[in-house]
């Protein structure tokens, strides 16, 4: 544990994991370990992976940033579009039906949503749990 960022020295006894998930170095740092949560949908036991519902829609002209997230009717989970910018009536047909040729019915989404805007987090990538939680449900 030599070199270790401004600790030259740093023993293994200056370590002490908490079960709230803190790290104390002898000072007052304290880190925060937060793990990926993994985007995956369970429809009717099959695995529907949004990442590759938002690919298959980003393959169309008109469609250039998109999330996939799930959202539940009457406790049924379903799949919905999030794009940014406006699209016609037509055009959200055409998405769906694109996805629809191209991937399983499982992965075929229930309705698209058209944002000005995504919301995106500090790092500029869009933001899925805000989404997740304004249209997911």
């Amino acid at each position: 544990m030599s070199n270790y960022f401004l600790y030259p020295v740093l023993e293994l006894q200056s370590f002490i994991l908490l079960s709230v998930g803190c790290l104390f170095l002898g000072t007052f740092l304290c880190f925060y370990f937060m793990g990926r949560k993994k985007r995956l949908i369970k429809i009717s036991g099959m695995n529907v992976f949004p990442s590759e519902i938002e690919r298959v829609a980003r393959e169309l002209d008109f469609i250039n940033e998109c999330a996939a997230v799930e959202y539940r009717c009457d406790g049924k989970p379903f799949i919905r579009l999030i794009v940014e910018g406006s699209l016609s009536e037509a055009q959200k047909r055409e998405a769906v039906r694109h996805i629809a040729k191209r991937m399983s019915h499982w992965n075929v989404p229930n309705s698209v949503v058209c944002l000005s805007e995504l919301p995106r987090t500090r790092m500029s990538k869009i933001d899925i749990l805000k989404l997740q939680e304004e249209y997911g449900g």
